[in-house]
């Protein structure tokens, strides 16, 4: 199972590591280098799905985001037909599945390649299930722009509800969703922001201060009576 936003932010913030762990790396460091040269135990390291996405990483660094979204997709594929013990196990399928579908999100905005978005976007649908985490309500909010983007607005707003539904920690899609009521109309953008503040307080003062809000106060008005933090200024 995928780790919300909040969990994986406490988990950072802990950065706890075992008394002692440093020498053992440092003792084992020169005999993993030379098992690391035999030709068939780099091969199988390198098609793990954990050094994967140290390389769709590396690219996205250099900027290369066209061959990072590549390497997300085959990566993709042969996770989701991979034979038993063939990149991870059953246990953490779910979790590196979506970790690498969010590395490619993160790239795909910077490749102007129709067909790529489209592949993606079409392996998110058939996905691992849950629809659940962070990487997943990443994603799908990514597609969501995407789907606006391309006046599809019908997919658009099911994709951020989607991603709002997949996290509740994660406030983004709810505001991008109040944000999209407002704009095109047609909706109720107070319950989406609504649940934003509710997700995460701070929410609330993103929202005062952002200029898309500004021009609605009665709107900001309703969120701060609601807010645990009363009447903010």
């Amino acid at each position: 199972m995928t780790l919300t936003k909040k969990q994986q932010d406490e988990i950072l913030k802990a950065r706890y590591m075992p008394r002692g762990l440093p020498t053992i790396i440092r003792l084992l460091t020169p005999v993993a280098r030379l098992i690391f040269r035999l030709g068939f135990v780099r091969r199988s390291v390198e098609r793990t799905a954990a050094a994967r996405i140290g390389q769709i990483s590396r690219c996205r660094e250099r900027g290369d985001h066209e061959k990072a979204v590549d390497l997300a997709i085959d990566t993709l594929r042969a996770l989701r037909h991979r034979k038993p013990g063939r990149f991870v196990d059953d246990k953490h399928g779910h979790f590196m599945w979506w970790m690498i579908m969010q590395s490619a999100a993160v790239s795909l905005p910077k490749v102007d390649d129709p067909e790529k978005w489209n592949t993606v976007i079409a392996m998110a649908r058939a996905g691992v299930e849950p629809f659940e985490g962070f990487e997943v309500a990443y994603a799908f909010l990514v597609f969501a722009r995407r789907k606006l983007a391309e006046r599809d607005h019908d997919t658009a707003v099911e994709f951020a509800t989607l991603s709002s539904d997949a996290d509740e920690s994660w406030p983004e899609p709810d505001i991008w969703l109040g944000w999209y009521q407002l704009e095109i109309g047609g909706g109720d953008a107070f319950a989406h922001l609504k649940r934003a503040v509710d997700k995460d307080q701070s929410a609330l003062f993103r929202i005062a201060d952002d200029p898309a809000f500004r021009n609605h106060p009665d709107l900001i008005e309703r969120l701060k009576e609601t807010s645990k933090y009363g009447l903010i200024h």
